[in-house]
Formats: structure tokens, sequence, C-alpha cells
């Protein structure tokens, strides 16, 4: 485990972590951080999927700072309430999800349905992967990379709007994370991780199915059938 602790190849991850929770602040900064008129208007699990989801990632930095710089011992115990944090997003986040489509909150609310349904499962599915495989740092590091890289599509659209962008430029911006990680790993191992090619096949299908199944007639009729 030496070439990742005092290496370039290690704060790779901390820099990694310091643009996806970048992209959560700035995406969030009008809906939540910077909200014009009063906060108590959000409901409650409002409130705590979004501090959950923002120490999430802040501790992921933090966690990948102390792998960089060789503290190991509190960064396993800073992982216990890492995993309280991703059990808080991802209830929090499947309450949200049914009282946004309940209110309608969006033009296309099957649509935003699909989104945050991939997500919750994409993360609970790295993360807990990620879990499993601690004693393997190629594979965690990776997992928890992409646990973070998996949902940063919410935050990323509207950080696109914000900037007066086409929201559709957060596919773009989420593919360079991909590559940057491909990159990555081209350069230090020579090849790429297995890790790397699963996870990132899974979010480009899940980008698949965004544009597919989740703008299709057949996807809003299951929603408005499960959810009301």
């Amino acid at each position: 485990m030496q070439d990742i602790h005092n290496q370039p190849r290690g704060r790779f991850y901390f820099y990694m972590a310091l643009v996806l929770l970048a992209i959560v602040v700035g995406g969030f900064s009008k809906s939540f951080f910077l909200r014009s008129g009063d906060l108590s208007e959000l409901p409650l699990t409002t409130h705590l999927h979004g501090v959950c989801f923002v120490l999430w990632f802040v501790l992921f930095a933090v966690q990948s700072r102390l792998v960089a710089s060789g503290r190991i011992k509190l960064h396993r115990t800073l992982g216990q309430f890492s995993a309280l944090l991703a059990m808080g997003m991802v209830i929090t986040a499947s309450i949200v999800m049914r009282a946004a489509y309940l209110k309608s909150v969006s033009d296309t609310p099957a649509m935003l349905v699909f989104i945050n349904l991939m997500d919750i499962m994409v993360f609970t599915a790295f993360y807990l992967s990620a879990l499993l495989l601690r004693h393997s740092a190629g594979f965690h590091k990776r997992l928890m990379l992409f646990a973070g890289i998996g949902i940063i599509l919410p935050a990323a659209s509207r950080l696109m709007t914000i900037l007066e962008i086409s929201p559709f430029a957060a596919l773009g911006l989420l593919i360079a994370l991909l590559v940057a990680v491909i990159i990555f790993d081209l350069k230090t191992l020579r090849r790429v991780h297995k890790v790397s090619i699963i996870c990132s096949v899974v979010v480009v299908l899940k980008i698949i199915g965004f544009l597919t199944i989740g703008q299709s007639q057949a996807w809003a009729g299951l929603v408005q059938s499960v959810l009301g």
C-alpha cells in the first residue's frame, strides 16, 4: 500500500473529491446554501438529505486526504461516520424523491424519479461494494470515488443551469470525470483497473437509461401507478 501514501497518485483521489464537492456546493448554492427566502419552507427531510449529502462529500475529501498522507487509522475511524451518512442519504433521498414527484416540482417528474432512483441504486451498490472490499485499497478507493461520481448528475445539472448552460452539458461533465479516472489508471497502472471499467459502464448505462427509458411514456405510467 506504500504506493498510495505520500505519492502524487494518492492525491489524485483528494483532488477528484474536491472537484465533486465543488460541483455539489455550486450546484445547490441557489436552491439550498444561498436560497432566497425562508429555509424553513423546505421540508425537514429535504434539510436532512442536503446535510447528509454535503457532509458525505466533505468527508470523502477528508478521507482521501488522510489516505494520501498515510493516516490510515483515523481514516478507518471516520469511515464509520461515512457509513451513517450514506445510510441517511439513501433513506432521505427516497423520501424526497417521492415527495418531489407528488408535488410535480419538475416538468418531467417521472424522468426525475428515474434519475434519482438510479442514483440511489448505483450509489448503494458502489458504496456497499467499497465497504466489502475495504481491505483491497485499489478496489476500495475507486469504488468510493465512483460512488460519488455516480450521484453527481443532479448537482452538475443545477450548476449548468446557474451558469446559463444547457443542463445536458452536465452529461459531458460526468463523462469527463469518468475519462479522468481512466487516464489516471493508464498513467499509473498501464491499464484500466477492472473497477474503473465496470463502474464506468454502469454509469454510462445509467445515462443511456435516462435518455431512453426515463423519458418514455411507459416509464411515466409505471411511476404513476407506483407512486400515485
